[in-house]
């Protein structure tokens, strides 16, 4: 237990509200707030970065897709953790809250996160039984042109807007948006004294 100017709060940072809602103590938001900002603007950034190289026809575009969807999937462990008890699970269920998220939000795909995360097992699984057929390193064009059955270590179809890595397939755009809605949110807490606002 601890005490933070006389609040009894527990070892999470948690405390039950008025309507018996666990929330994080008014203190601890702006260390909430800072660690998702980083996040999310890394992702934003790499978002940006990655338009201009598609723009131009860069091979390396694949690479701020890839690190754009990284800090994505970590974003969202702070609103779906791992770990689905608490205090992890009281903070998940506050922050969708403040952040307005739901179930069917495209922040929630356990494979956005785990795909990139655990990558390196990913690939092991994936080349013990290589795929047969054609098989492409990279690939940046019109999921048209491909005329027989093909598979990517990375793929970007630019008519779907599908990022594709190891079989795993992402709608991008639908990803960028709640990106965008959450860093725009932890702005306004960051505008706000480091406070979220519901």
């Amino acid at each position: 237990m601890g005490m933070i100017l006389g609040h009894m709060v527990n070892s999470g940072g948690f405390r039950l509200s008025e309507q018996n809602i666990s929330s994080i103590f008014p203190l601890y938001e702006g260390f909430y707030i800072e660690a998702m900002l980083f996040n999310s603007s890394a992702a934003l950034s790499a978002w940006d970065e990655s338009q201009e190289l598609l723009r131009i026809g860069d091979e390396y575009f694949l690479n701020e897709i890839q690190n754009f969807l990284t800090h994505s999937g970590i974003l969202s462990r702070y609103f779906w953790p791992a770990r689905e008890k608490p205090p992890f699970s009281d903070r998940g269920a506050f922050l969708r809250k403040v952040f307005n998220l739901d179930d069917e939000s495209p922040l929630k795909n356990r494979d956005l996160r785990n795909t990139f995360e655990h990558l390196d097992e990913k690939l092991d699984e994936w080349l013990k039984f290589f795929p047969v057929g054609r098989v492409m390193p990279e690939f940046i064009g019109e999921s048209t042109f491909l005329k027989e059955p093909s598979h990517f270590f990375r793929a970007y179809f630019v008519d779907l807007d599908v990022f594709e890595v190891l079989g795993n397939k992402y709608a991008i755009k639908p990803i960028q948006a709640e990106v965008l809605k959450v860093h725009n949110k932890l702005v306004e807490a960051l505008d706000n004294g480091l406070r979220f606002t519901l």
